[in-house]
């Protein structure tokens, strides 16, 4: 299982791409459960770093987001 600051970059490069990812991918990539994993995402989307459709619960990131500030980031397993 990644650790946590490995789970993190893996998130962060498959969002570079700029393209429409499930919640579900975004988990499968991190070995971490999507609960966690949305829990993460929200976080992101309060900050408008990402947008997130609940419904469909899928994100994007922000064509003008370059990184996400590593102090601020952290997915922790409940």
């Amino acid at each position: 299982m990644p650790k946590v600051l490995d789970a993190k970059i893996i998130i962060e490069d498959i969002l570079m791409d700029q393209k429409w990812h499930t919640i579900s991918e975004l988990a499968k990539a991190t070995s971490k459960s999507e609960e966690v994993v949305e829990k993460y995402i929200r976080f992101l989307a309060m900050y408008d770093w990402v947008t997130y459709d609940e419904k469909e619960r899928k994100v994007l990131i922000h064509h003008e987001f370059k990184e996400i500030p590593s102090e601020l980031l952290e997915l922790k397993s409940d």
